[in-house]
């Protein structure tokens, strides 16, 4: 009795739903790069989509929403105009009720210099707690919470020898 009981509730939960955005585009300033004559900055041209998941509970109220994003970037210094694409996946777990991130996972920017080496990454999991701080973090993280992004300045400094 009590199997019925319990399957006949999860029955008559909601399926999820699936809905999809985008694409989206845009641009932002990723670095601060050199000093004096030789400043310049690095800026990122963006394009992404992003299909949500959302789940509900057994009361059929939204619950929460699982987010997956997919990214084409293209970082390039200011002054020269050279850079280089990347393309890449991540994902959000978002809890409904407060509209509060819970969990970013999955690579967020990952840039690799032709032929060389990756010169930024933000990888991993970020876990949020209701008021928005990050709580647990794993994995390489150069974008936030802290900006690391020495070696993508290095990249693309203009040559020194024209």
């Amino acid at each position: 009795m009590a199997v019925m009981l319990a399957s006949a509730g999860s029955a008559s939960a909601v399926a999820p739903t699936v809905e999809k955005f985008g694409p989206f585009s845009g641009s932002e300033q990723i670095a601060d790069c050199g000093s004096g004559r030789e400043r310049f900055e690095v800026w990122t041209d963006y394009v992404f989509e992003v299909q949500v998941i959302t789940y509900y509970d057994s009361a059929g109220n939204p619950d929460y929403a699982r987010e997956y994003y997919t990214f084409e970037d293209f970082f390039y210094n200011t002054e020269t105009g050279e850079g280089f694409s990347e393309h890449d996946r991540s994902n959000a777990v978002v809890d409904l009720s407060s509209g509060q991130e819970v969990t970013s996972s999955g690579v967020a920017y990952r840039v690799t210099v032709p032929g060389e080496e990756v010169v930024l990454i933000q990888a991993g999991t970020i876990k949020f707690d209701e008021d928005g701080n990050a709580t647990f973090i794993a994995g390489p993280h150069q974008v936030f919470p802290e900006s690391d992004t020495q070696k993508l300045c290095e990249a693309l400094a203009p040559d020194q020898d024209t």
